[in-house]
């Protein structure tokens, strides 16, 4: 059973995607980040920092940066997002980057589109939501299954 509702997730996804639709967001590679950070915690193992930066709607994006305290050579970093209706913030978000900060990795979280600090109050809901594949691939499907 879990082998056929994979299969029929992944063959909804495949037939929702128009290959002619235009991306969603217009991306510019050589926009600016104008990119700010300020240093908001320091703790026993790392450094939080409160990060800003262009978004590629025009928009400012805020997230928090933890950095370790102790980094040796070159180290990776993970982009930590949160669940659809929590913020950057969110003690599981939290407690995640403040893991991988123990392990030596740099961890970076921002609020979605729509969240958080990124809500606009004239708004009633997230952009995401108004993508066909986000609403045929997340919503259809469990209108078979109740």
């Amino acid at each position: 059973m879990k082998y056929i509702l994979a299969f029929a997730l992944t063959a909804t996804l495949c037939l929702a995607v128009d290959p002619k639709a235009k991306p969603p967001f217009k991306i510019d590679h050589k926009a600016p980040l104008n990119a700010a950070a300020k240093i908001v915690e320091r703790a026993e193992g790392f450094t939080k920092y409160r990060v800003e930066f262009n978004g590629i709607e025009g928009d400012r994006v805020p997230g928090h940066l933890y950095i370790p305290k102790e980094i040796h050579g070159s180290v990776p970093a993970v982009l930590v997002q949160h669940g659809i209706g929590d913020k950057k913030h969110t003690k599981y978000i939290a407690e995640c980057c403040r893991m991988l900060n123990s392990r030596g990795i740099i961890a970076l979280t921002i609020d979605a589109p729509e969240r958080g600090e990124r809500k606009d109050p004239g708004k009633t809901g997230p952009a995401i939501w108004n993508l066909p594949v986000v609403s045929t691939v997340l919503f259809e499907p469990f209108v078979y299954f109740r």
